[in-house]
């Protein structure tokens, strides 16, 4: 490099550490940071607080390089799908040439590292670029890296000014314009991140077709119901307790909990929830199958004086549960989990587990549950329809699409306002199969790939958005490779950590 110019070439693999584990006078000093290097752009935005480590490097490397120098980076793949790679997202949109965006389907880059990553090639930033941007190149290389080594290959990928497909490689090739405008379509003051991983990296041909062949059939999960967290109580061994099946004083429950505490507390204090989907084994949910009961008290200590709840309070209290971070932010008492920022907190009608191996599923059941659920609170009379729509096969391709697919162990993690965003065919559409669609889900198991159940239900569903039968395969087709690509990928570090 030049002595005042920068670099030609700055090659890294910046550390991956989430924001919450970054100490928080060190976060503040790389947020300050920014606007000093890049008056330009952090003038009128602030970084967002919720970003990993890694993002500020890209600026940082980026910084290092002359104006002719190229960053070659391996990262986790997340700022390509989740709401904090916005910033990132928007700078190389405007001020900075993204020359490629390269994942592999079939392997994992590390073995030691549980996340996925992308290699990114990018040029040196300027507050107004000389020329306009180059397109944006993402390519998905279907066969392990050794096997892609080749010039011609990428000769081949930088010559394209459109997409292409071969044996080898998947490539999409995106004009700057278009990108940057469809992240300005729901908020025109303000660029909002998109799913580039989902839908430029791992989206298959048909996703393109379905979108314009259902039209406004489908929409986003968030319009038909609100979607929230689970509980988060904060102390498990605490809230969560099991009923002993021992005889109990009138009006009394005798329960366990997870840290060998047992007795009895009043039942109107206990309420049926669910800790983890591994309890059930039908999407319906069975009062049989909802065996734990939850500390679910609103009273002051003072209204509770000579309660069997008061007790199990002080009980808590002596084991230093109150102090726990969640519960010691809990106001006015820390035990108290019926009160949110929207008011009483109400059990949802349909939840879905937040954390997905294989299949999303949303079961149907007005109980509360932990935070290893998403809740979805649609209204009584849409229940049925909501819950086959989103149990259909339609919504499996969207969410292994727009889900956070960087969890090298196979795990796909889908956070609330990600859910919120998934499409589905819209319920009212399904209304006059409602009879037919209660009657499916009523039996239905755990609607695995093979269930006849999920056939019934996407047998509906299809018909609805009008796919002919090669549409229905493609559908299948995808979703299933989607999937499989997701575990193989997590598959091909076993055994080498």
């Amino acid at each position: 490099h030049g002595e005042r110019e920068g670099f030609d070439i700055v090659i890294g693999n910046p550390p991956y550490v989430r924001q919450e584990r970054i100490e928080k006078d060190y976060k503040t000093k790389l947020k300050e940071l920014m606007p000093l290097l890049y008056p330009y752009y952090f003038k009128a935005r602030s970084f967002p607080e919720r970003s990993d480590l890694y993002v500020y490097f890209y600026f940082l490397g980026l910084k290092l390089l002359n104006p002719q120098g190229v960053l070659c980076y391996i990262s986790s793949n997340s700022w390509l799908d989740v709401e904090f790679g916005g910033v990132l997202q928007e700078f190389f949109l405007r001020h900075a040439p993204l020359y490629l965006v390269l994942d592999n389907r079939e392997k994992r880059s590390f073995a030691q590292a549980s996340i996925n990553t992308v290699i990114v090639l990018a040029g040196a930033p300027a507050a107004r670029p000389s020329a306009p941007l180059p397109p944006i190149r993402f390519l998905q290389l279907k066969v392990p890296f050794n096997e892609a080594k080749n010039a011609e290959l990428f000769e081949q990928v930088f010559q394209a000014a459109a997409d292409a497909e071969t044996p080898t490689y998947r490539l999409r090739v995106r004009p700057v314009e278009d990108l940057h405008a469809e992240g300005l379509q729901e908020n025109k003051a303000r660029y909002q991140a998109q799913k580039w991983g989902g839908i430029y990296l791992r989206a298959p041909s048909i996703y393109f077709t379905l979108l314009k062949k259902a039209g406004d059939k489908l929409v986003p999960l968030g319009q038909v119901a609100e979607v929230r967290f689970g509980i988060k109580t904060g102390a498990n061994q605490f809230f969560y307790l099991q009923p002993t099946g021992k005889p109990a004083s009138p009006g009394c429950l005798h329960v366990r909990n997870g840290a060998g505490w047992e007795g009895e507390i009043e039942e109107e204090y206990l309420k049926p929830a669910i800790l983890s989907p591994d309890e059930l084994s039908h999407i319906f949910i069975r009062d049989k199958e909802v065996k734990l009961r939850l500390f679910f008290c609103a009273k002051t200590k003072r209204q509770l004086a000579g309660t069997k709840a008061l007790a199990y309070i002080k009980w808590g209290e002596a084991n230093r549960y109150h102090e726990t971070k969640t519960c010691s932010g809990r106001s006015p008492n820390w035990y108290d989990l019926t009160r949110t920022k929207r008011g009483t907190r109400q059990a949802a009608y349909i939840n879905a587990n937040y954390l997905v191996h294989e299949v999303m599923r949303f079961y149907v059941g007005k109980f509360f549950v932990s935070d290893n659920f998403q809740e979805w609170h649609v209204s009584e009379d849409i229940v049925w329809e909501a819950a086959a729509a989103a149990n259909s096969t339609i919504l499996q391709f969207f969410a292994n699409m727009q889900g956070r697919a960087n969890f090298g162990d196979g795990l796909m993690k889908i956070q609330t306002y990600e859910v919120s965003q998934l499409l589905i065919l819209d319920p009212q559409l399904l209304r006059p199969y409602k009879d037919q669609i209660k009657a499916i889900l009523l039996q239905a198991d755990r609607l695995g790939w093979d269930s006849p159940f999920r056939e019934q239900i996407d047998e509906i569903v299809f018909f609805v958005l009008g796919l002919n039968p090669s549409e229905r395969k493609a559908v299948y087709e995808a979703v299933m490779e989607l999937v499989s690509a997701r575990l193989r990928k997590a598959e091909s570090v076993k055994g080498k950590r």
